[in-house]
């Protein structure tokens, strides 16, 4: 525990010295000081790196991605897009919160018709996803191409009173009840790929229902979230 403590502790100061390269190069030593300072003293990732979790190390890992796909932009080859790939599908391997990303940041290249860089980016990516993708068939007989989990997190996130423990254990079943009254049912398969698509039309069912009843109440329901999320 001791080890990976300090590995963690390793890591996030790794991620500041990235910052403070990037800042070097594009904008002003300065910019790369202060965000790796404040990086280095924000509380919730001083906490977090004392624990065991993947975010420590997947923040690292989105930056150095980062810095990987700037550096690509300025050489004409195409193995730094390879190697952007890779890092990427490694760190959408770590959590699948960055799985969509590798699209987003293809469309510069494509804009600028660098097709061939575009497509290495994508393969270098692939190479790193497919496998894992592949053994969750085999394995589980699942179509899931990384992880489950957005279901639920969709779900929690379309309540105010599903935000904490206690408000998921009183008011679940009322949300699923609604659910069913509107023709969502739980799938009879055990399969985890079903099972969250059919908690996110749980979620998407909740949203609904509050814009036919309670419009309004939209804008501070999200204003509530958008403080609980930034807030720190």
């Amino acid at each position: 525990f001791v080890a990976i403590t300090c590995f963690q502790m390793l890591a996030d100061l790794a991620t500041a010295l990235v910052l403070l390269w990037l800042a070097k190069k594009f904008l002003r030593p300065e910019a790369g000081l202060l965000a790796g300072t404040f990086w280095l003293l924000y509380p919730p990732e001083v906490a977090i790196s004392t624990w065991v979790t993947a975010e420590t190390l997947f923040t690292l890992l989105v930056i150095c991605s980062i810095a990987l796909y700037l550096s690509s932009l300025e050489h004409a080859g195409a193995s730094r897009s390879v190697l952007t790939g890779c890092a990427l599908g490694i760190t959408t391997l770590l959590r699948a919160t960055a799985i969509l990303l590798p699209f987003l940041l293809i469309l510069p290249l494509l804009w600028s018709r660098s097709f061939r860089r575009a497509a290495c980016l994508v393969a270098g990516y692939a190479v790193m996803i497919v496998p894992w993708a592949i053994r969750n068939q085999i394995v589980l007989n699942d179509p899931i191409v990384v992880s489950v989990g957005f279901g639920a997190a969709f779900l929690q996130g379309s309540d105010e009173r599903l935000f904490t423990i206690e408000g998921k254990r009183e008011y679940y079943p009322e949300v699923h009840a609604d659910a069913v009254r509107h023709g969502i049912f739980k799938p009879s398969s055990d399969h985890e790929s079903q099972i969250d698509r059919w908690l996110f039309r749980v979620g998407l069912n909740a949203y609904k229902q509050r814009l036919a009843q309670r419009p309004l109440s939209i804008i501070p329901f999200e204003f509530k979230k958008f403080l609980r999320l930034w807030y720190a």
